[in-house]
């Protein structure tokens, strides 16, 4: 079922530029453009001694459905997938574009995997020479795999895979339009790619109810993290609404409200995980008197975030919730506690006295928020 071998490195440029597309969509990360020490190593062997890259460089693995030998060292590979190797792939195959020395070679190992899961596992094992991170581990989930596929057919690109967007065409990544809807709440420079990491952070701060974690320690819901499970288990539903509405008010909140960094308020900076825990609080409870889990309730979500005229008015009345919480004088106290805002953020503005803070501010606004239903 395996086969270990030596490949010219002109033959994996040939093999790379025709099977792009599909080629690299089990590897656990894309490429990463030179921007990790490995990587830039590659570079370097490359133009200056590609005869010892053999040497320097523990080569790619392929993962088949099945392989067949035709002779003369030619093997035929059936729905191949470079598992491990996609920076090395891509390092080689960019070089051959910069020159026309292509000496060299590198081991190639091939292995039939008899199904998905030793597949996974395979992809799992075999990547160690750059750090696997569990952002990059994402792209082994079949949930997010689903999602991928369901934001696709609404015009976005669900990056699962680090960099993975960045090795498209230019042409490819032109037909990701993103949903004319939607889209309002996205900066109008906004590439229609959802980063995995900033989708599942939002969804931990909106739907699970739980801001102060996503802020201080995301990669907790990441996998391998120690709360991954907690959301991501088998009663959540591969529903892309799931992860893109959360996703949607946290970019208008910095698009529009101007939280985050870049918004130039002293709190507000660090407070746009927090507002997608209001808005979604008062949704939940106020609008649509969700009973339990927020996440049963995703459908009835959407012909909110269908009309952007009246989910505005909801984001607004969530903006100004925030803004009176944060000027209440018991918030300035146990912000006082922290010591820093940060600190707020990411361990207190979620506690049980914050928490009847926040409710008390919604409750200021019941009149504005019965008149939207």
């Amino acid at each position: 079922n395996t086969i270990l071998g030596i490949l010219k490195l002109r033959e994996l440029t040939e093999f790379v530029s025709k099977n792009r597309d599909y080629v690299f969509e089990s590897n656990i990360r894309q490429w990463m453009q030179f921007k990790t020490t490995v990587n830039k190593g590659l570079r370097e062997t490359l133009q200056s001694n590609p005869g010892k890259f053999f040497y320097y460089n523990n080569g790619i693995t392929i993962v088949v459905s099945d392989f067949e030998e035709l002779g003369d060292n030619i093997i035929e590979l059936y729905a191949p997938q470079i598992v491990n190797g996609a920076q090395t792939s891509n390092s080689i195959l960019d070089h051959s574009k910069r020159t026309k020395n292509m000496d060299g070679s590198m081991t190639v190992t091939i292995i039939k995997a008899d199904d998905e899961a030793e597949q996974n596992n395979i992809t799992k094992y075999r990547n160690s020479q750059n750090s696997v991170r569990g952002k990059d581990l994402v792209s082994l989930m079949d949930f997010h795999k689903s999602i991928k596929s369901q934001l696709k057919n609404c015009g976005y690109f669900y990056e699962i895979q680090a960099g993975s967007f960045d090795t498209k065409s230019k042409s490819k990544q032109s037909e990701y339009q993103g949903d004319s809807i939607y889209n309002e709440y996205l900066p109008d420079n906004h590439k229609k790619v959802i980063v995995a990491k900033d989708a599942i952070q939002a969804l931990v701060a909106g739907i699970e109810q739980r801001p102060t974690e996503a802020y201080s320690s995301p990669a907790q819901f990441l996998p391998r993290g120690s709360k991954y499970d907690d959301v991501f288990n088998d009663n959540l539903k591969d529903d892309y609404r799931i992860l893109l509405y959360p996703y949607l008010v946290k970019e208008y909140a910095k698009k529009t409200l101007k939280y985050g960094k870049q918004g130039g308020h002293k709190t507000k900076r660090y407070a746009t995980l927090f507002y997608v825990g209001v808005y979604f609080r008062i949704l939940h409870k106020k609008i649509l008197e969700t009973k339990g889990d927020f996440k049963s309730d995703v459908r009835r979500m959407e012909p909110i975030f269908r009309s952007f005229k009246l989910n505005s008015r909801i984001l607004k009345i969530a903006d100004v919730v925030v803004t009176k919480f944060l000027e209440d004088t018991v918030v300035d106290d146990e912000i006082e506690l922290a010591n820093t805002k940060h600190n707020f953020f990411s361990q207190h503005v979620w506690n049980d006295s914050m928490l009847r803070v926040v409710d008390k501010k919604i409750r200021q606004e019941e009149e504005e928020i019965l008149a939207l239903k």
